[in-house]
């Protein structure tokens, strides 16, 4: 309320501790990740336009994001930021 057109979004990702290897020996730490968005609709020579912003890992955390094999892991992405806009034709 207040700002028309106008919405942002949040959402906070929890990974709890997990095993690397088939022999349950080697455990990674667990991880939290904080992304945040806004969004913001008007018009611009009568058309709709909605612009976008998201940042993604918003205080640049360092994780393993999972474990997809016995041995073999993912790198967490870094913080990352993303900006769009869209036009209704």
């Amino acid at each position: 309320p207040g700002l028309a057109g106008v919405a942002v979004s949040g959402r906070v990702i929890y990974t709890s501790p997990q095993y690397v290897n088939n022999a349950n020996t080697l455990k990674l730490s667990s991880w939290t990740r904080l992304d945040l968005g806004a969004r913001y609709a008007t018009r611009l020579g009568g058309r709709p336009v909605m612009f976008r912003a998201n940042v993604d890992n918003v205080f640049d955390r360092n994780y393993w994001d999972n474990v997809w094999s016995s041995n073999a892991l993912n790198l967490g992405a870094p913080r990352t930021i993303r900006l769009s806009a869209s036009v209704d034709f």
